[in-house]
């Protein structure tokens, strides 16, 4: 789908890719940043614009979740279904250890795939400072989202070297 893209348009909907699984939809995010590093990689699109389009679109997916916690998370806890499973004093325990380790939290979640989004929207629900939101998941975005993006460029270079490596090699032993 990407690489039949008309023109920019690649960046697009990498960018709209990117932003699932923030979003809460089932793919791995990892897996979508080396995609693009391994495109660039390809020809297909420009590395630096990779690295600069994934942290963006990851954050704005993160903001998005983070927000629609502190917005409607509230109402969501104190209802009947969730108060069942999540009573009023566990929620004010969790509130309690997450407000106090909030910037570790928010930097080390990033490392934490598949549960993201979800910790995301309880950490808005759980009212963690939008400050720190931004700052501790913004470091950590945008040193790892990069890196995952240039090792695979670099890996999928290393595999088209091998590739064409090994095809000048076959046509000795053919």
């Amino acid at each position: 789908f990407l690489t039949t893209s008309v023109g920019d348009l690649i960046y697009l909907y990498y960018a709209l890719i990117l932003m699932a699984p923030s979003l809460g939809f089932p793919c791995n995010s990892e897996l979508l940043m080396a995609l693009g590093g391994s495109l660039a990689a390809l020809g297909f699109m420009k590395l630096g614009i990779v690295l600069f389009i994934s942290p963006l679109a990851i954050l704005i997916g993160d903001t998005i979740t983070f927000h629609l916690g502190k917005r409607y998370g509230e109402t969501v806890l104190n209802s009947r279904f969730v108060q069942k499973l999540f009573p009023l004093e566990k929620q004010l325990q969790v509130r309690k250890i997450l407000q106090d380790n909030a910037k570790k939290f928010m930097f080390t979640v990033r490392f934490v795939p598949v549960l993201r989004s979800f910790i995301f929207l309880t950490a808005g629900s759980m009212q963690i400072p939008s400050k720190i939101f931004f700052a501790m998941n913004g470091l950590s975005t945008f040193i790892y989202a990069p890196a995952v993006g240039a090792f695979s460029f670099l890996a999928a270079t290393g595999m088209q070297e091998l590739a064409a490596e090994g095809q000048g090699r076959s046509k000795w032993i053919a």
